[in-house]
């Protein structure tokens, strides 16, 4: 029997006359069309007027049509069929397979309620549809007349069909609902998570919501729990740098950092480097905005403005926990980067991100932000700058010629370019006729060594500092996705798209 709440606990009792509207529990479901767990939940949540009788509940059908019409998840008014034949004739209108549709429970976490209705069965169409096409992100918009959903895929989003408009705000609301979400709040953006199941393995769905001018768009951030075991063999990473890279996290202290635009895969390296530290001889604390993903054996923290835990803040704190290896979601202020500091110069090894373009501009960005030159130039130990090239297909992977203009924007010169092969992706079912499969690393990685730290802590510019880490052997993004272009892992055209060319 669910929580009685201060709501519930209101309503008033029936009058004389009202029996002929008033309906017990399991009539109350049907007229919603919804299961008794989702029932159960918003009437414990307060969203649902009732009031007890003996044992029983009992629930006014006038009530329940005024909770009808704020748009709660109910069938779509063409019905079932009609909705999961618009589904069709949107993916065949893409190219894409006719869906065996899935049962209830199917997808979704068992601790998670599921109910026969096609709402339902049109959300886990999508989910795992995206899952299967190793979507990243799931972005759902709608416009005047129509729904439009798009998958991120290698970071590029790709149409995935167009649904009619009236399955809307049943499919945004049912999304609310799973990830508990308000889902009467249309004014104000609202975050939420989604735990599913597909194919045996586990998936967490970080849900955004955000108000529109055509209803709310809904996005899902897709997080593989198995993808935060990827090791540095597969990151992208050239031998030498890796090394180096390795070398520089098993140091006893030092500050190293990841720096690269959103989407540039910063989490995925840090977490490998967890991994790669991880043990029961050390003690190893996170804070982040938010925990993207469990890693056994390390105590994790969110982010909580609401209530004063801030980067800082905790911070602060973990240096009296004992810890061996802090990681910081995101350098973001001067005090959280002078925490950060602090730390490294105390028998630290601190992890974090930020996110200029390369890794010159990491130093010039810290003395920006007010941290001393010299605090830079002692503590920091090696800086990581990344990007997210996708590679060429296997499947359909063919010589090319590209063209001389676009070599000549990388700085190719004629001799390089008549000897050098280039390979591309000619287009296949597996690539989905994209010509690219999966996505992979470009790095540079700049070492802090004596020259550079005395050039720091006399403010020497990010030209300067690049001349002299490539004068010390620093490969910079362009030469390593040059080199990744030259063995056919990747095409000239992605490293253009990717890279900052002006940065070198």
């Amino acid at each position: 029997m669910p929580k009685r709440t201060k709501e519930t606990e209101k309503q008033r009792k029936p009058e004389a006359g009202d029996s002929a509207e008033v309906l017990d529990l399991k009539a109350a479901a049907d007229f919603l069309k919804v299961s008794k767990p989702t029932f159960y939940r918003w009437l414990a949540q307060g969203k649902i007027k009732g009031h007890k009788a003996g044992q029983q509940w009992r629930f006014y059908q006038r009530d329940l049509e005024k909770f009808l019409e704020t748009e709660e998840p109910v069938m779509p008014p063409a019905g079932a069929e009609e909705a999961e034949r618009a589904v069709e004739e949107a993916r065949k209108a893409r190219g894409l397979p006719s869906v065996e549709w899935n049962r209830p429970g199917e997808l979704l976490d068992p601790s998670v309620e599921a109910e026969d209705n096609p709402i339902q069965r049109v959300v886990n169409v999508i989910l795992a549809s995206a899952i299967d096409r190793r979507a990243s992100d799931i972005h759902l918009d709608a416009s005047a007349g129509e729904v439009k959903i798009r998958y991120r895929i290698d970071g590029v989003l790709h149409e995935e069909m167009i649904i009619p408009k009236y399955v809307h705000a049943p499919l945004v609301a049912r999304l609310k609902l799973l990830g508990d979400m308000d889902l009467a709040e249309r004014r104000l953006p609202q975050n939420g998570r989604i735990a599913v199941k597909h194919r045996g393995r586990e998936y967490d769905l970080r849900l955004t919501t955000v108000p529109a001018v055509f209803g709310e768009s809904a996005i899902l951030r897709i997080l593989d729990q198995s993808s935060v075991l990827i090791g540095f063999d597969k990151l992208g990473l050239a031998q030498t740098a890796r090394k180096t890279f390795e070398r520089k996290l098993h140091e006893t202290a030092g500050l190293i950092i990841v720096t690269g635009p959103s989407g540039s895969g910063r989490t995925t390296t840090l977490y490998s480097a967890l991994n790669l530290l991880n043990s029961p001889q050390k003690k190893i604390v996170t804070i982040e905005n938010p925990v993207e993903y469990r890693v056994r054996d390390v105590m994790q923290v969110h982010v909580n403005r609401k209530v004063g835990l801030t980067f800082a803040t905790g911070l602060r704190h973990f240096l009296r926990c004992d810890p061996d290896i802090i990681l910081v979601g995101d350098l973001e202020d001067l005090e959280t980067a002078e925490l950060c500091i602090q730390a490294a110069m105390t028998g630290h090894i601190v992890l974090t991100a930020m996110l200029p373009p390369d890794a010159p501009s990491v130093i010039t960005r810290l003395i920006e932000m007010g941290v001393e030159p010299f605090l830079v130039s002692s503590a920091l130990s090696a800086v990581l700058a990344q990007r997210l090239a996708r590679m060429v297909c296997p499947s359909c992977k063919t010589e090319y010629k590209p063209s001389p203009a676009g070599l000549g924007r990388l700085g190719m010169s004629d001799e390089e370019i008549a000897s050098a092969k280039f390979y591309h992706g000619a287009g296949c079912e597996q690539c989905r006729h994209t010509g690219y499969y999966g996505r992979t690393g470009i790095f540079e990685l700049l070492e802090v060594g004596d020259r550079l730290r005395e050039m720091i802590a006399r403010r020497a510019a990010s030209a300067e500092l690049r001349a002299a880490a490539v004068e010390g052997g620093m490969v910079t993004m362009l030469q390593d996705g040059l080199e990744k272009a030259k063995q056919g892992i990747t095409t000239i055209e992605e490293l253009l798209r990717v890279l900052s060319l002006d940065r070198g």
